[in-house]
């Protein structure tokens, strides 16, 4: 794919949404200019939702083409194009760094204030073992008991 002789995309907002949808090819343009310019002037205030239906309508385009071509040797499964494009469509839409527009930060780990949270609060710490537990339930069910006089016995 190569880019028109006179390619400016900081001027032209047509030449903005093919560079952002990689409508490149000067020799086989995938929508035309008046195409890109419908969608401009339909949504002036909002180039979010103009990009939204110029993909809707490479993607109808492409949907209309969805059949195998055979030129001599060569071979073209066209709905393998609509295919490609519409996941590279879902991955434009769920993963905004892929539209330039907005960054995604991905901060990851875990808060030592956290764990140390988790680890010392009594209600998520384990009752230890005790003498008459069994079948991984004790005689008390679960109630935690700091009384140094268990059934009427000294324990020590």
């Amino acid at each position: 794919m190569s880019e028109p002789i006179d390619f400016d995309p900081a001027n032209n907002p047509i030449h903005a949404l093919r560079l952002e949808f990689g409508d490149l090819d000067e020799y086989d343009f995938i929508l035309s200019d008046q195409s890109y310019q419908y969608f401009i002037d339909k949504y002036p205030n909002s180039p979010v939702v103009a990009s939204k239906y110029v993909a809707m309508a490479i993607l109808a385009k492409f949907a209309r083409e969805g059949y195998r071509q055979r030129v001599g040797q060569e071979e073209a499964y066209l709905g393998e194009r609509y295919k490609n494009y519409l996941d590279w469509i879902k991955q434009k839409i769920a993963n905004p760094s892929l539209s330039g527009r907005i960054p995604a930060v991905y901060v990851g780990g875990v808060l030592r204030e956290t764990v140390e949270y988790y680890e010392n609060d009594a209600k998520f710490v384990d009752s230890s073992f005790f003498r008459g537990q069994q079948s991984d339930k004790p005689s008390w069910l679960y109630k935690r008991i700091n009384d140094k006089h268990y059934y009427g016995r000294t324990i020590k």
